[in-house]
């Protein structure tokens, strides 16, 4: 903030912070950091200047090539065993998902985490957020569905609001899924015209019964 940079911690301790109530209460490998693609030159050099190192250097052209790839960028401090990630997307380009084109900035609201005031996201644009990231990778996790069960039981979530921005980026099934599965696995209350529109979404149960099979078939509980 200090050299002009608008950074937003999100998920690991910001999320155990913000949504659990307390960093203990949430296992987490990382610090996720989502900032403009612009300031990650300046960002990448702040860290340096910390005592971090990319993960994975590589050569000025091939790093080039890496970024315009890929939407995050993996930053470590092997002294303090820290690892930073800089996102400038939430997920690969294949799996288009252009929510900071929708007003993301304008919606962000300020927190208090470790004596310091930052930024967070709002809580339906941190639900799109973990929905998606769960639907990314399969669901393969549990601690993902109790991030997003957990989002949903602490904070008031604006429904309509949330699906209208959902439908727009295209993820309304995402959506769908991690809430259906917030409220079958772990008993979140959902609202009853919420619920009677997810079991009237085709082979939803059918989607959640293959992310219940595959995710208890091993032992995968660790969240990031």
């Amino acid at each position: 903030a200090g050299q002009g940079i608008q950074a937003v911690p999100f998920k690991g301790p910001a999320l155990a912070a913000f949504v659990y109530g307390g960093i203990s209460l949430r296992q987490f490998v990382d610090l996720d950091l989502f900032l403009r693609r612009e300031d990650l030159p300046l960002a990448k050099r702040l860290l340096i200047s910390q005592g971090y190192e990319p993960e994975l250097p590589l050569p000025e052209r091939r790093e080039q090539a890496y970024l315009k790839s890929q939407y995050h960028y993996v930053m470590v401090n092997r002294a303090e065993g820290v690892q930073v990630e800089l996102h400038w997307e939430f997920t690969p380009k294949y799996l288009s998902f252009p929510l900071a084109i929708l007003g993301l900035w304008d919606r962000l609201e300020r927190r208090s985490l470790a004596g310091r005031e930052v930024l967070d996201f709002s809580s339906e644009d941190l639900l799109l957020i973990l929905c998606v990231h769960g639907a990314e990778h399969g669901w393969e996790r549990l601690g993902w569905i109790c991030d997003v069960a957990e989002l949903i039981a602490q904070r008031q979530i604006c429904w309509p609001e949330v699906f209208g921005l959902a439908k727009r980026l295209g993820c309304e099934r995402m959506l769908s899924l991690g809430a259906f599965l917030a409220a079958d696995l772990l008993g979140v209350v959902l609202p009853d015209d919420l619920l009677q529109r997810l079991h009237r979404e085709k082979n939803l149960e059918l989607l959640a019964r293959y992310v219940k099979i595959n995710l208890f078939r091993k032992a995968n509980f660790i969240s990031n």
